[in-house]
């Protein structure tokens, strides 16, 4: 598999979307491209809180073939109290949940199935939502946006060439292997294995590769 044999600039076929989320009545999210920036208040918020804020982002995050985007609040219900910044009535509101992609082969292909291997791996990256909404359905919302975002971008190059198969791939923590399964996300690889945070020096975290093949 390799993934440095399209060059897809990942053009935006999938318009924001816009929903509510399902177990909070009237809360409505919208989703749409971010700036790398915007992704780090809320990396160190949920995913790394012990790695300075300043140190979230990674050189990959600026690569022109990487994407992020953000889960923003529309409306909220009456007994739901998000702290202000996450409101829209702000002109610089933060998001709720975010993830990044990159375009990415996926690093162990030998212990793929073999139609696996000629996709063109795209990584998940950096997938979080805030703590008082998980559970809530923002998170599903936000992978299955990427996983139509994905699909489509597969489509519109099949209009020119052959479609090739997109895999999409991540390091799940391993206690959320059972969410990511409900979404339709299957195990990749068994192996168990650490991570220490962006920097290499933060607390391990046991993680299992993921991913689902799409096209």
């Amino acid at each position: 598999m390799s993934g440095g044999s399209t060059q897809s600039s990942l053009r935006d076929p999938v318009p924001p979307s816009l929903s509510s989320v399902t177990g909070t009545r009237s809360l409505s999210i919208t989703i749409r491209p971010i700036a790398p920036e915007q992704t780090a208040p809320l990396r160190h918020a949920v995913l790394w809180p012990t790695v300075d804020p300043n140190r979230q982002l990674l050189p990959y995050d600026h690569l022109p073939t990487t994407h992020h985007f953000g889960a923003f609040v529309l409306s909220t219900p009456s007994n739901l109290h998000l702290p202000q910044e996450y409101l829209p009535s702000l002109p610089d509101q933060q998001p709720v949940g975010v993830l990044t992609l990159t375009l990415e082969p996926y690093a162990h292909p030998q212990r793929l199935p073999p139609s696996y291997r000629p996709a063109v791996g795209h990584q998940l990256h950096k997938f979080g939502v805030l703590q008082s909404l998980q559970g809530q359905g923002v998170g599903r919302r936000l992978l299955s946006h990427l996983v139509d975002y994905l699909t489509a971008e597969t489509s519109a190059r099949g209009e020119d060439k052959p479609v090739e198969p997109v895999l999409l791939h991540f390091d799940a923590r391993a206690n959320q292997r059972g969410f990511y399964e409900r979404l339709g996300m299957e195990m990749l690889d068994p192996e168990i294995f650490i991570k220490r945070g962006p920097t290499g020096d933060g607390p391990p975290a046991e993680y299992v590769r993921m991913g689902k093949l799409l096209g």
